[in-house]
C-alpha cells in the first residue's frame, strides 16, 4: 500500500475547528443570544467560592458528527497476546505514518493524529455515500472523497487464548455549507478500504493470519 504523504495535524487542533464549525452550523453563531436554561453550567463568576483556584477546566466538546457520516470498526481476532499485538498495532501505526496521539496503555486503545490521504492510493473508494442534503443537513459533499483527512482508531481486547482488534477510520473531506456560504470539513463514513489496507500491514509486519473475520462492528 502507498499513502498519500503530508503532515499530521494534532486531534485537539482539528477537532476544536470542527467545533466551532458545527457550533456556527446550529445558529449559535446566529448573533442572538439564547437565555441559559436550567441545566447549563453557571457562567464565570457564578459559584466560584466552590472550586479551588486550581480547578481543571472541564473537557472540551467533542464535535458532533451526523450518524450517517459515523464510520463501523472492522474487527479481527489473533492468535496473539493482548500485550504482543498491541505493542505491534502502536509500531505499526506510526511505521506507516499514522502518529499515535491519544494512547490509552490501561485500556489497550489508540487515536491517531489526522493526516493527508488520497484515495488513488488505495485499491478502492475510501468514502461511502455521503449525508443525505437537507434542512437538518446543509453541508454539500463531492460523492467520490479524493482527499481529505484521515485518523485511525484501535482498540486491542482479550478473545479467549487470542486476541481481538478493532479498527475504524475517521475521514474528514471538504464540503460546502449552503446555510453558510463557506468551505468546511466534514465528516465521511468509511468504505473500510483504509483499515483493510492497514490490517494488511500489520498482519505482514507481525506473521498474523485472523482466525475469524467478524467484519464490521458498531
Amino acid at each position: 500500500m502507498r499513502r498519500c504523504g503530508g503532515r499530521s495535524i494534532p486531534r485537539s487542533i482539528l477537532l476544536y475547528g470542527l467545533l466551532a464549525s458545527t457550533l456556527l452550523w446550529t445558529g449559535r453563531a446566529s448573533g442572538q443570544s439564547e437565555p441559559p436554561t436550567r441545566d447549563e453550567p453557571p457562567s464565570r463568576g457564578e459559584g466560584a467560592q466552590e472550586g479551588g483556584a486550581g480547578e481543571a477546566p472541564p473537557p472540551p466538546q467533542q464535535p458532533q458528527i451526523h450518524p450517517d457520516a459515523v464510520s463501523s470498526f472492522l474487527v479481527r481476532n489473533y492468535a496473539i497476546k493482548p500485550k504482543k499485538l498491541w505493542k505491534g498495532l502502536l509500531e505499526t501505526l506510526r511505521t506507516a505514518g499514522y502518529p499515535p496521539e491519544e494512547v490509552a496503555e490501561d485500556r489497550m486503545s489508540v487515536k491517531t493524529s489526522f493526516v493527508d490521504f488520497d484515495a488513488k492510493d488505495f485499491p478502492g473508494p475510501v468514502g461511502g455515500r455521503p449525508p443525505e442534503f437537507g434542512p437538518d443537513y446543509t453541508i454539500l459533499q463531492l460523492v467520490d472523497a479524493g482527499v481529505g483527512k484521515v485518523s485511525l482508531e484501535g482498540i486491542v481486547s482479550r478473545e479467549g487464548r487470542g486476541s481481538t482488534l478493532s479498527v475504524r477510520a475517521r475521514i474528514l473531506v471538504h464540503g460546502l455549507d449552503r446555510r453558510r456560504h463557506l468551505r468546511v470539513l466534514t465528516d465521511r463514513r468509511s468504505t473500510g478500504v483504509i483499515e483493510t489496507e492497514f490490517l494488511k500491514r500489520l498482519e505482514a509486519a507481525l506473521g498474523l493470519r485472523p482466525l475469524l473475520e467478524t467484519g464490521k462492528g458498531s
